[in-house]
Formats: C-alpha cells, structure tokens, sequence
C-alpha cells in the first residue's frame, strides 16, 4: 500500500487545492503548491518542477506532535512526499506537467 494518498478540496477561501496526505498517524497534510511559501513548517520541493509540498498541519487539524526533533522529522517526511508525487503522479502522466517543468 502507497505510504501517501492525493485528493483535491476547496480551501478556506472557495479556491480549489491539491493535497498530499500520509496514510499513518499523525496524518500530515500537504498542498502542492506552484511557489515556496515563506515561513512555512516544511516547504519540499518537488523534483525537476515548479512545485512545492508544503505543510498543511494534520488531517486533524493544525496540530504538530510535541517530541524532540519533530522539526527534522517532518522535512525529511515531506521531502518524501515530493519525490513520491513526483515519481507516482508526475511521471505517470508527464504531459499533464508539462508547463510546470523547470527549464522545459
């Protein structure tokens, strides 16, 4: 089983998103987003194009757990999920990308 689903939804303002869940506990939630957004908890970029996981806070909410080095833990789980939407949705369907590729 994949360690991470995508689905789209409306934000808090109406505007249609892309997100990246993981399927364990805690949940963290991703959007995908086509800039960095500074001041973000975690903001992976994802390989070869113009776009970015960024941290969405938990599929409960805006909640982080409160051990030691949750900070690394949560870069190195969404550097993840950017090579896993890139290997798992971008590269199965490239042309669908096409204009969001860097340099191409």
């Amino acid at each position: 089983m994949s360690p991470f689903i995508t689905f789209k939804d409306k934000d808090s303002y109406g505007e249609l998103q892309y997100y990246i869940l993981q399927r364990e506990p805690p949940h963290y939630l991703g959007v995908i987003k086509n800039v960095p957004i500074s001041g973000a908890m975690s903001c992976a970029p994802v390989p070869g194009y113009h776009f970015f996981v960024v941290f969405a806070g938990t599929l409960r909410g805006n909640m982080i757990p409160a051990n030691r080095g949750f900070e690394t833990e949560i870069d190195f789980l969404f550097n993840r999920m950017a090579s896993w939407f890139y290997s798992e949705r971008i590269m199965i369907n490239e042309s669908k990308f096409k204009k969001f590729k860097i340099g191409g």
